[in-house]
């Protein structure tokens, strides 16, 4: 406990009530999206008991694909104003996101129409399209047979 009687969190802590690994909660307050109340003497960060919810935040939000900018901004909007003007940030980050996963969902459909149809290809062999015979060179014996 600090001076005050808030509750003080030493990275050790915070990584395991947060069930992550230290260097996760290190690598959060190096890029500013964890920041500790205090430092000790000995240099140790401090944090209060808010950051273990704020990691489980940033977990989610970085396993959905959310840059570590976009949650920093969010972050940021939440500590200068008021909850709304957060949570309407962290939605139009949301939905930035949303508009990226539909773009993905397009590219592999595209992609496993192509693998479909190359699947289906090979399935009958050589086509004039498909012919993995006339991929490889020929045995360089072949070739001393043709030169002759």
């Amino acid at each position: 406990m600090g001076v005050s009687g808030e509750v003080r969190l030493r990275v050790s802590a915070v990584a395991k009530q947060a069930e992550v690994p230290a260097r996760t909660v290190r690598f959060y307050a190096d890029a500013g999206l964890l920041r500790p109340v205090s430092r000790g003497t000995n240099g140790y960060r401090f944090f209060g008991e808010d950051a273990v919810e704020r990691v489980h935040l940033l977990r989610r939000a970085s396993r959905l694909g959310l840059p570590l900018r976009e949650i920093r901004d969010v972050m940021d909007v939440a500590e200068r104003t008021d909850c709304s003007d957060a949570h309407r940030a962290f939605a139009v980050a949301l939905r930035h996101r949303i508009v990226e996963v539909e773009q993905q969902m397009r590219d592999l459909s595209s992609i496993r129409e192509q693998l479909v149809d190359l699947a289906a290809e090979s399935d009958v062999g050589c086509t004039d399209s498909l012919c993995l015979c006339r991929t490889h060179p020929a045995p360089a014996n072949a070739k001393r047979k043709v030169a002759r």
